[in-house]
């Protein structure tokens, strides 16, 4: 996504005020200026661990490790509200203060529907689904240790 009419700081700030809400799991993957005044970037937003709050997860049920897009729209409203002239452009839309944000509807192609892709419902809001392997489906499961770290453990 490109961003214009906004500082490396606003940035950061925006992305600082959403990670209360989203337990400090998103931060930028990537993050590069577009010109010398330092007004235009290009950036990419992740998520630290894929399976927390905050991850995208495909119809699939696997984890890409791109921030979902409640994320997404959390940081866009963040953004144009530390600074109303922020521009941001995506493949689709062009998100301003005064408006084109993401709205919560479901937006499915009938190729999508027919891949298996659930609903708004089910796929955002925040919430996790689980792939077949965290649901001990293919032959081991999937667990958290005391470390907090996951592991997969075969049968």
């Amino acid at each position: 996504m490109r961003v214009t009419n906004a500082s490396r700081g606003d940035l950061t700030a925006a992305l600082a005020a959403i990670n209360k809400g989203y337990g400090n799991n998103i931060e930028f993957r990537s993050i590069e200026p577009m010109n010398k005044k330092g007004t235009a970037f290009n950036f990419r937003l992740k998520a630290k661990d894929p399976h927390d709050i905050g991850g995208q997860m495909s119809p699939s049920g696997r984890a890409t490790g791109s921030a979902s897009w409640e994320a997404h729209g959390s940081f866009f409203d963040a953004l144009t509200k530390l600074q109303p002239a922020a521009k941001v452009k995506t493949r689709v839309s062009t998100i301003t203060a005064q408006g084109g944000n993401w709205k919560d509807e479901v937006v499915a192609t009938p190729k999508a529907m027919q891949m298996g892709m659930a609903s708004f419902d089910k796929m955002s809001q925040g919430s996790i689904r689980k792939s077949a392997w965290q649901k001990g489906k293919r032959g081991g499961t999937y667990r958290k240790t005391k470390s907090g770290k996951r592991t997969y453990k075969k049968k």
